[in-house]
Parts: structure tokens; C-alpha cells; sequence
């Protein structure tokens, strides 16, 4: 990540979480916002915002694990960790103000399409994230069926196995 890039991704983040209309609906819902920058961006600087509901971390200064655990919602770009926020059958909002700049010097496509494959909906501008941001609110968090559906159909077993099914597998390679 180069300084603009990173200038481009926190402007509108930073609108995003100093926008006045979401900053009166998270105090009033009394809702918490963690903004977790990417380890990528550990040495820019990272500013403060207007609501004492919003904090801004890296990712190496809080448990990613029980974030993830503990999250109603995620917004998110490009981050893998939607697919950990996915199996927990958790909404999801893709925040892609800059895809074109991300596709054309970050991420090709790959198997995974965002459109097609994506277990939320990809908004490109502050407005839409935060009347998403209401809709989930006011639907007590619950995900919509298209997107509940894709869950499902993606993540194959959905069972505490995982471990137990990995370790078998190393020891067949054996």
C-alpha cells in the first residue's frame, strides 16, 4: 500500500465514520464500531473520529478471534475475514468505493466473485453503507435469505469437525 492508496482508503473511511447521520444512530442504538486497519498500513498514520463508539486499531492491538466472535455486522472491502464473519452466518456489507484501483493493481479476479459468490451487498458510496447499516439495526442483524442461502451452499460442513478434519488429513500425507 502506498501513501495515496492509503490516503484514498482512510478519506472515505473516515467520512464513512465521522458521517453525522451514522454517528446519531450508533449512540442511539448504543452500537460499537472497530475499525481494524490491515497490517499493511501499520506505519501510516491513523487519525482520530468524532464518536467515542468508533475506535480505530491495527490489527496487532486487539484479538482478531474475539472480534469476529463477538460482531453483528462486518463492513469490509477486500478482507478475507469476511469468510471467518461468513461461516458464523453473520451480515456482511463490501464497502468497494475503489474496486477498479484495487482490481488493477491489487487483487485479479479469481474464483471468488463478489457479485455472484458475495454473501452481502456491495456498496460504493457512504449513503448506501449506512442505510444498510439501518436496515441491519432495524432487522435485529438478520441476514437476507439470498445472502443466508450462499452461506450455506458455500461453507460445506458446518460442524465443530474442522480441527479433527485437518489433522487427518496432514497424517495421511505422512
Amino acid at each position: 500500500t502506498n501513501q495515496k492508496e492509503f490516503d484514498d482508503f482512510m478519506k472515505n473511511y473516515y467520512n464513512l465514520l465521522n458521517n453525522n447521520e451514522l454517528i446519531k444512530l450508533i449512540e442511539k442504538s448504543n452500537i460499537k464500531i472497530q475499525l481494524v486497519m490491515h497490517k499493511n498500513m501499520k506505519n501510516f498514520n491513523i487519525k482520530s473520529v468524532e464518536s467515542k463508539n468508533i475506535e480505530i486499531n491495527h490489527n496487532d492491538e486487539v484479538d482478531i478471534q474475539k472480534l469476529i466472535n463477538k460482531a453483528d455486522l462486518l463492513i469490509t472491502d477486500f478482507s478475507s475475514i469476511f469468510m471467518d464473519i461468513a461461516y458464523r452466518k453473520r451480515p456482511i456489507i463490501y464497502y468497494h468505493f475503489d474496486e477498479e484501483l484495487y482490481r488493477n493493481n491489487k487483487l485479479t479476479k479469481g474464483y471468488f466473485s463478489y457479485k455472484k459468490d458475495g454473501f452481502g451487498d456491495i456498496l460504493n458510496n457512504e449513503k448506501l453503507v449506512i442505510d444498510k447499516i439501518k436496515y441491519y439495526i432495524n432487522n435485529d442483524f438478520k441476514i437476507e435469505k439470498k445472502y443466508e442461502k450462499r452461506m450455506d451452499l458455500f461453507f460445506e460442513r458446518k460442524d465443530k469437525n474442522n480441527c479433527k478434519r485437518i489433522l487427518d488429513c496432514i497424517e495421511k500425507i505422512k
